[in-house]
């Protein structure tokens, strides 16, 4: 009895060293939920440094789990005053908390009782997740306090709209459209210009802005940095909704921010003609009272416009487009001409009508509402095709996944080893008892020797990386974005420094700025940003570099044979212009000629136009290619590996498991050519961005094609992290370029 009594307790001691417990550094590191406890105690308490009077996260106190977000703090200094470095701490998607800071611009120094307003960006948490503020100084944490009484986070997944100006009835227009409801849109009103961000990825987590001029108090009284923030937003991907009447030539004019964003130029404002085009379009008869006629709304209406017209003043079409879609940049601009905040439209239902339009032209085809796939694949951890590409960069070459099955049947051996084979093998052979402390010693040290072998056998060696990247030129504002997915495996516990080194040279680009920060995976799932379950082990803090020429992580932990999933957003512009030699044919394909204009080879080339696709082959640096019409071939039928079955045209189904890199890209570039969710059965909101499909079917043409070598390396020190033959890379270059209207016929007299 006591042989067993000591043998357990030295089992529960090796547990307990094995943990690594150590009570002295537990006393020093809290959890994200005890750290929140704490911070409010010192924060409340009297005679503290720092006070919080105020603090807003995100725009009109609205963020999205996995996305940058601006917040605003009024903090005010204790009757000690405070100095030191402010930092805010958000854990990232694995539970690790994350310091974002500035030595440049954090520093504070405020004497007793004095305020200070500032604006600062983070990338937010996990919906559960604490956001907390410290004072930090030279050596020690001087103070922190968690932000408590802030609304519920979005989900990564969700749709938000953020109105700015007067209000056009939002939550009306989102309360009709049919979605599920957790997939339902959010939406704020924002009335000061103060609430805006003035830094561009203070919009990355908003999918929609409306801008309503009828009252241009609020865009004159922003700023030069939150006008030039909103319309890099556009340009770099997002989607805004301008509308402008009666302003229309005070708000587009040529030395204006505003006239660069609009499809066209201003040619006139003027009162609305004719009703008929508008009706029909929300089916809804305007105001025929004596009012509205007094009071007619007035339109703006634009010459040598581009794009799409929606609603035109005649139903039939008489060339004074009410609305246009147009693309600009990598973003969207849908243009309407009248004030949708003019009073003589805020009782017409058909305003309601018209707003939810506009906010879904994009998920529309045929005009048939969106409608929601089931989720019947809660099974796989993801619900979103970015986390169906997240699991394949997880598979690393080199790297084999030791099963539960594989354990379960070792632990079951090592039993019966231990056990009924030794009791055997000891009466077989006629030796005394006490010796199976002998053999069970050897037993258990070869069983050691073997996971040993086993776990490096499978885990490797080598610190590995699989890296995705793809980057979008726009040739028309002069403008790229590079966006990576970059997984770091490593075969033992380490703390690293990263730097985002990007050489656009060698693609003939040039770089302004970028950032570096950890991936989530979007979903309600285990580790998800939309799970709140609560992280139950501490763990060190790494640091953040906020969007900059210098952008990285430090300190950044990958555990034992562990990834580490990161993400990173560069931008910049093009050194030279690139002609576009594409005219629209009378039927449809674009025909001309087209050049790779990088000073690199690409292979696998698409040309992509409307519903058309156009395979290029291998296209060497500066090679110009003849582009025939009659090889086009069907986009959506290519996407979805179309084949015959039968006497059936049937397409090839995706098959949400699979790995498979440059198919789950290709995905993620023309998701809505290939019908969306209906296909995939898997969403694409989380970096929605990455779609082109809209701009193919607003009259851009788009060249796909791989390059060897990509334009991003992560760096420790200006060496590469990882060895070059231990690295795999897909990169992907999208050229999108405009396609000149049909040549018009000439005629002799």
């Amino acid at each position: 009895m006591p042989l067993c009594r000591t043998f357990w307790m030295l089992v529960a001691a090796g547990l307990w060293f094995a943990t690594g417990y150590d009570p002295a550094a537990r006393a020093q590191q809290t959890t994200p939920g005890q750290e929140t406890k704490q911070g409010q105690t010192q924060g409340q308490a009297p005679g503290q440094r720092l006070s919080i009077e105020l603090a807003t996260v995100g725009i009109g106190n609205q963020c999205k789990a996995g996305f940058w977000a601006p917040i605003w703090l009024r903090i005010k200094a204790g009757p000690q005053g405070a100095r030191g470095q402010l930092e805010i701490v958000v854990p990232d998607g694995d539970g690790v908390p994350v310091v974002f800071s500035d030595s440049k611009d954090t520093a504070i120094d405020l004497s007793a009782g004095e305020q200070l307003s500032l604006l600062r960006y983070a990338k937010i948490g996990p919906v559960a997740a604490p956001i907390t503020v410290r004072l930090r100084g030279p050596s020690q944490t001087l103070w922190s306090l968690a932000l408590a009484g802030l609304p519920s986070r979005l989900k990564a997944t969700q749709e938000l709209v953020v109105g700015i100006g007067p209000a056009v009835g939002l939550p009306e227009a989102i309360a009709t459209l049919r979605r599920a409801p957790e997939l339902r849109l959010a939406s704020v009103q924002i009335e000061r210009a103060a609430d805006l961000p003035d830094r561009w990825w203070g919009y990355e987590g908003v999918d929609a802005v409306v801008l309503t001029t009828g009252d241009t108090k609020i865009i004159d009284a922003m700023t030069e940095a939150q006008t030039a923030a909103l319309v890099q937003w556009v340009q770099l991907g997002g989607r805004m909704i301008l509308s402008v009447g009666s302003q229309g030539e005070r708000v587009l004019a040529a030395d204006g921010p505003w006239a660069a964003v609009a499809p066209g130029k201003l040619l006139e404002v003027s009162p609305l003609r004719d009703r008929a085009g508008l009706e029909s379009f929300v089916g809804a008869d305007l105001p025929d009272d004596e009012v509205f006629q007094r009071s007619r709304p007035l339109v703006t209406r634009l010459a040598e416009f581009d794009g799409v017209v929606l609603v035109d003043e005649l139903a039939s079409g008489s060339n004074r487009p009410l609305v246009i879609r147009s693309a600009h940049g990598l973003g969207e601009v849908i243009f309407v001409g009248l004030d949708l905040d003019h009073p003589a439209l805020a009782n017409w239902p058909g305003r309601t009508r018209l707003v939810a339009s506009l906010l879904t032209a994009n998920r529309q085809r045929g005009g048939e509402p969106e409608v929601e796939a089931s989720r019947s694949i809660t099974h796989l951890g993801y619900e979103d095709l970015v986390g169906q590409l997240r699991v394949g960069l997880d598979q690393f070459a080199g790297v084999k996944l030791v099963n539960f099955t594989t354990v379960a049947v070792l632990c079951v051996a090592y039993l019966l080893l231990v056990g009924p084979a030794d009791y055997l093998l000891l009466s077989q052979l006629g030796l005394p008892r006490h010796w199976t402390w002998g053999t069970f010693g050897l037993i258990a040290v070869g069983f050691g020797v073997g996971a040993w072998y086993l776990g490096r056998e499978s885990h490797g060696d080598r610190f590995r990386a699989n890296q995705v990247e793809i980057i979008d030129i726009d040739v028309e504002q002069r403008l790229v974005r590079g966006t990576v997915w970059t997984h770091l495996y490593s075969p033992r516990t380490v703390q690293v420094d990263l730097q985002l080194a990007v050489s656009p040279e060698r693609l003939g680009l040039e770089q302004t700025a970028g950032w570096l920060a950890w991936q989530g995976l979007p979903g309600s799932s285990l580790g998800g940003l939309d799970s709140r379950q609560v992280s139950l082990a501490a763990a060190q803090a790494y640091r953040l570099n906020g969007p900059s020429e210098q952008a990285g992580l430090q300190g950044v932990p990958i555990h034992n044979a562990s990834s580490k999933s990161l993400s990173a957003v560069w931008w910049g512009t093009v050194q030279q212009s690139i002609p576009s030699q594409l005219r629209q044919t009378e039927f449809g394909p674009p025909t001309g000629e087209l050049t790779n204009p990088l000073p690199v080879e690409l292979s696998d080339c698409l040309l992509v136009y409307r519903d058309w696709l156009f395979r290029l082959g291998t296209l060497p640096a500066g090679e110009t290619i003849a582009i025939d019409p009659r090889d086009s071939l069907n986009l959506e039928y290519r996407l979805t590996e179309r084949t015959i079955v039968g006497d059936k045209d049937v397409s090839t189904r995706w098959d949400q498991a699979s790995t498979d890199i440059p198919r789950i890209a290709r995905m993620l570039m023309f998701h809505e050519a290939a019908r969306g969710q209906t296909y995939t059965g898997l969403t694409s909101r989380y970096q929605a961005k990455l779609d082109l499909s809209d701009h193919v079917r607003l009259g851009r043409a788009v060249l796909v094609g791989r390059a060897a070598q990509g334009a991003t390396v992560l760096t420790d020190a200006g060496q590469p992290v990882v060895r070059p033959e231990d690295a795999a890379t897909w990169t992907w270059c999208r050229i999108v370029l405009p396609v000149q209207p049909p040549a018009q016929p000439t005629t002799t007299p």
